[in-house]
């Protein structure tokens, strides 16, 4: 089943936990939308790194740890382990 969600993530922390191609295109997107985007993988994608670069996004370079999800509004996993 699908659910279809609107969110208003304006000025919003979102943590995307993951690096590749599909954390990227939500980071975006969460950007996008005014969101504050949290990223939170070891190595990201150029597009991840691009984003990071240009402030549109923070990165930090490592695994996931407790307390990651602490002020966070909403949280998108993009790792592929569970």
């Amino acid at each position: 089943m699908r659910l279809p969600l609107l969110l208003d993530v304006r000025d919003r922390l979102v943590l995307v936990v993951g690096g590749g191609p599909v954390a990227a295109r939500r980071a975006a997107g969460l950007g996008e939308a005014g969101a504050r985007v949290r990223v939170v993988a070891p190595e990201v994608v150029d597009a991840l790194a691009a984003l990071a670069a240009l402030g549109a996004v923070t990165h930090e370079a490592r695994r996931y740890e407790a307390g990651d999800l602490d002020g966070a509004w909403l949280v998108y996993t993009a790792t592929g382990h569970p």
